[in-house]
């Protein structure tokens, strides 16, 4: 359903329909999952956040190494 360079590029979320969340879309479908994230909705869910919430998430995913990542996935 995931290929291994899907799941290198982006976290990927799939729900139970079997649809596939990439990025900042993925992070949007764990907040509707999880409780303790709800505080975050509006942050998430504001008009235009699916237009500037990817660009966000690939400069963060881009940079995550400066963040404390420390798997192989990170090395710049």
């Amino acid at each position: 359903m995931v290929s291994k360079e899907q799941a290198e590029e982006a976290m990927l979320v799939v729900d139970p329909g079997k649809r596939v969340f990439p990025g900042f879309f993925a992070f949007r479908r764990i907040i509707l999952e999880l409780p303790v994230l709800y505080p975050l909705l509006l942050l998430f869910y504001f008009p235009g956040a699916s237009l500037v919430g990817p660009w966000i998430y690939s400069r963060v995913a881009k940079n995550r190494h400066r963040f404390g990542c420390q798997s192989d996935v990170c090395r710049p």
